[in-house]
């Protein structure tokens, strides 16, 4: 269900890095992370965790999420 979303937006963005693993084959992956339930989609910046959307959701959910995090910072007032 979440692989043709994210496959689309590897196409769409090919300036971010997105990749898929198989929880099952990548247990030890799946411990760093935490991962208890899935799907979940990390989003990740400087080697960071800097949000997640766990389950199931639509293209413009993500598509969202992408654009806020590539978005420039804004200056501190």
């Amino acid at each position: 269900m979440l692989g043709p979303i994210i496959e689309q937006l590897a196409d769409e963005h090919k300036d971010i890095k997105i990749a898929k693993v198989n929880v099952d084959e990548q247990q030890q992956l799946a411990a760093t992370f935490q991962i208890s339930s899935i799907p979940v989609v990390f989003f990740i910046k400087d080697g960071q965790v800097i949000d997640r959307i766990i389950g199931a959701n639509p293209l413009t959910v993500y598509k969202e999420k992408i654009t806020e995090h590539s978005a420039p910072a804004k200056a501190a007032k």
